[in-house]
């Protein structure tokens, strides 16, 4: 164990000649120090009305990460229900700063305070940390200003605003309930999805086979075609399959099917006027494109909207409906087509 006096060389040796009221701790000797300050002996020469008290973080300072150490009172002068307000702003030089302001009895207060201590600094203390030690440079109101110093930036600044803002809250944050949801059941949703998805296909998939005959045959396939390349561009983009995502692969088995019950609708109504399989399929397809591509670029402008504007699962959920769009517009006017291209030289048409 070290002794008292072993302790005071280290801080004698990191004594910061700006600031004589703050020592300079190199950050890996933190845990060191901090098991000296609590050697009883240490404790007993400390002023009744002081306290040690350490820097909220680490910074850098000629190349060597440190933690600053202050010797602070006890008394708290004024705290932070005295604030009124914070703001970031810049000096006639353009150096950030902190306006603030008090209400008029903490400025009162304020004044009798800071007029006898001009030259000293004066401790923002948050959680029982120093944020920062600014000097007093003048006796101070309800009104004032805290500059930054040199090579602080306006975030250094807002970070400051928000600190006092933060002391100002008329009662402490607790954490009443702390939980961490499992791996398992994230798992267990995504289950659930995909099985839920799995039996959506295979229902609308037999409704479409019984409904359409051969043609719901096509059909059904051009779905499992949609899905296949969907995953295909999803783990192909490393895509995270989520809750959201699933919802968007189930929007999308819908999407197919309307774009194939319009299709092949418009082909039952040119077949009952009399016209040939071959003339009944191009005009059914040539009419249904009009629709299908109408509907789906508007659901793409809607899917691009919640992904400008949301978040997290939103945001998936954007993305793969998306993809699902630009994949069965191509399924339905592509490989559909293609199909129907060797059922033009039928006879009779299954539909």
């Amino acid at each position: 164990t070290l002794s008292t006096e072993e302790s005071y060389s280290v801080f004698s040796g990191y004594l910061d000649q700006s600031d004589q009221e703050s020592f300079i701790v190199l950050a890996n000797d933190v845990p060191t120090v901090k098991r000296l300050l609590d050697i009883p002996k240490a404790q007993s020469l400390v002023p009744h009305d002081v306290e040690w008290m350490w820097g909220t973080r680490d910074e850098p300072s000629q190349g060597r990460m440190i933690r600053r150490l202050y010797l602070a009172k006890k008394k708290v002068e004024l705290k932070g229900d005295c604030l009124v307000s914070a703001t970031p702003g810049y000096d006639q030089y353009h150096a950030p700063q902190v306006s603030f302001q008090l209400t008029k009895d903490c400025g009162v207060k304020f004044s009798r305070i800071t007029g006898p201590n001009v030259g000293k600094p004066l401790a923002i203390i948050l959680d029982g940390q120093v944020e920062s030690s600014p000097r007093i440079n003048d006796r101070i109101g309800d009104r004032g200003v805290i500059t930054m110093g040199g090579g602080a930036t306006f975030e250094n600044a807002n970070d400051m605003s928000i600190v006092l803002q933060a002391g100002a809250l008329p009662a402490p944050v607790k954490i009443v309930e702390n939980s961490v949801v499992g791996p398992s059941l994230g798992q267990d949703s995504i289950n659930r999805g995909f099985a839920s998805a799995i039996l959506g296909l295979v229902l609308v998939a037999l409704i479409m086979a019984v409904y359409y005959r051969l043609s719901g045959l096509v059909s059904d396939i051009a779905l499992i075609f949609n899905l296949f390349v969907l995953l295909s561009i999803m783990s192909m983009l490393k895509a995270t399959l989520t809750v959201p995502g699933i919802a968007g692969i189930i929007l999308l088995v819908g999407m197919s099917v309307d774009a194939a019950v319009l299709i092949f609708e418009r082909i039952r109504d040119e077949l009952t006027t009399g016209k040939t399989v071959r003339a009944a399929i191009d005009a059914g397809f040539a009419r249904a494109a009009v629709s299908i591509i109408d509907s789906n670029i508007s659901t793409l402008i809607v899917a691009g909207v919640l992904y400008a504007l949301g978040t997290g699962p939103v945001k998936g959920f954007a993305v793969t409906l998306s993809l699902g769009i630009m994949v069965s517009l191509f399924s339905s006017l592509i490989v559909t087509r293609s199909i129907f291209e060797f059922r033009k030289s039928y006879a009779k048409l299954s539909i």
